[in-house]
């Protein structure tokens, strides 16, 4: 089960309101949204985390509703949807939530929005023990108030259940409860990521539970009426084949795994449109931005390396992928990588190519680290001005790499083969000063 836990810190005052268009009639009603997921929770395949931890923590759908406890006082725990892993941009999501202990019950329940990582996040929840709602922010670990605790009569009392509601348009967000508006703020800390269902405690050792009918919108752009992003080269979409390649890319000219395999192409993106889908922000830690038809990423922190990826494609089970990489600046020592086959417990492998053209293999298994091979010195990989192409192929417990058309190493692992799967940019440094590598013709086939 992928679920976050924090104990509850000492809360900040900052509000700041503003007003940005009303939520009060239904979003599924409003021209202007795309919806791009809805669950009745009445499919236990559906996507939620689903277990019991040993602390006592629980999620688990029951009879059309998702039902999740915590167990411990003055703490928050939060379950994601590894669907709709990362929204990036403009949206609006809804969901009924309902306190299962009733009156008296001093625990609250929300929705967590614009999420990266556990300590970068929004966090909109009410307790209905009180009918009173807050819109927080955690950043970087440091929480800050919106909206402080406020007592509403559009909120339900007890064990009644409530709509809860939360919309993002730029830096505008809106909150609401049972269709009507609660409140609103302007803020510029988080501009895309994941959503989660949250329930947290006080002073009471445990709460419990049932969200229900979540829905999940985009904000249509002029012109569209088709719930799927945009991308600098679009996907196949599910009613048209993929495009199948009549050659293997050269990347792959001496992959033993794809030969007499076909390969369809599922996703690219050159960058050149700055919607394709990929996240971007900045921090005094570092960022990421689309830049002159490149993806750039930097840090100035050695002990936060950076990690994004796309959520408009579905990776297949048997893949291969190829970008190209170039360094553009750096002090001291860096490395940049390609994350495949993760899940949303963070567990998956990650091909790492390290500044001095050395690389390596790591997998990330319930926290712990393993090298799959040893550190390996890979000939002469630039990574200066000069960009190199590094790619991936996955077939079954197979994997193989590649840097410039050169097959660097291949080996057996059959621990993660199936699961929500996705691809991840990502880099490291060691020193203070900024790092920086920019990416280029992103490519994900999948291998038949």
């Amino acid at each position: 089960m992928y679920a976050d836990i924090m104990q509850r810190p000492l809360v900040g005052i900052l509000i700041l309101v503003t007003t940005i268009f009303s939520l009060s009639c239904s979003t599924q009603q409003d021209s202007r949204f795309n919806p791009v997921l809805t669950d009745d929770f009445s499919d236990p395949a559906s996507g939620w985390n689903v277990s019991t931890l040993e602390n006592g923590d629980s999620a688990a759908y029951d009879k059309g509703e998702y039902i999740a406890s915590i167990n411990g006082a003055d703490r928050i725990i939060w379950f994601r949807n590894s669907s709709p892993a990362y929204i990036q941009g403009d949206f609006a999501c809804e969901v009924d939530a309902t306190n299962m202990s009733g009156a008296g019950d001093d625990s609250e329940c929300g929705i967590i929005f614009r999420g990266e990582k556990y300590d970068n996040f929004y966090l909109f929840k009410v307790k209905s023990s009180e009918r009173s709602y807050s819109l927080a922010k955690l950043i970087r670990g440091q929480w800050s108030t919106l909206k402080d605790w406020t007592v509403s009569d559009n909120i339900k009392g007890g064990a009644n259940t409530n709509r809860l509601g939360v919309t993002c348009i730029a830096d505008s967000i809106e909150v609401s409860a049972n269709g009507s508006k609660l409140a609103s703020a302007i803020d510029k800390s988080l501009s895309s990521g994941y959503i989660a269902l949250e329930l947290g405690t006080w002073k009471n050792p445990s709460a419990g539970y049932k969200f229900d009918n979540f829905k999940l919108f985009t904000l249509k752009t002029p012109g569209t009426t088709a719930a799927t992003p945009p991308a600098s080269t679009p996907a196949p979409s599910a009613s048209s084949p993929p495009v199948a390649q009549s050659q293997t890319p050269s990347t792959f000219v001496n992959s033993v795994l794809l030969k007499n395999k076909s390969l369809d192409l599922v996703f690219q993106d050159d960058f050149g449109n700055p919607k394709s889908g990929w996240p971007e922000g900045s921090s005094a830690s570092g960022g990421y931005a689309y830049d002159k038809g490149e993806y750039s990423m930097w840090s100035t922190d050695p002990d936060a390396g950076k990690g994004v990826y796309n959520s408009t494609y579905q990776m297949p089970q048997d893949f291969a992928a190829e970008v190209d990489v170039r360094k553009i600046s750096g002090g001291g020592s860096s490395t940049i990588g390609i994350g495949f086959r993760l899940n949303e417990s963070h567990d998956g492998y990650v091909y790492v190519i390290l500044s001095d053209g050395r690389y390596a293999c790591v997998k990330s298994l319930q926290g712990k680290r393993t090298y799959l091979m040893d550190v390996a010195k890979a000939g002469s990989i630039p990574l200066g001005d000069k960009s190199v192409r590094l790619g991936v192929v996955c077939i079954g417990p197979q994997i193989e790499l590649f840097a410039d058309g050169r097959k660097l190493q291949s080996f057996d692992d059959s621990t993660l083969l199936k699961g929500t799967m996705s691809m991840r940019l990502g880099m490291t440094t060691d020193s203070s000063s900024e790092s920086r590598y920019n990416f280029d013709n992103f490519k994900v086939y999948s291998v038949k």
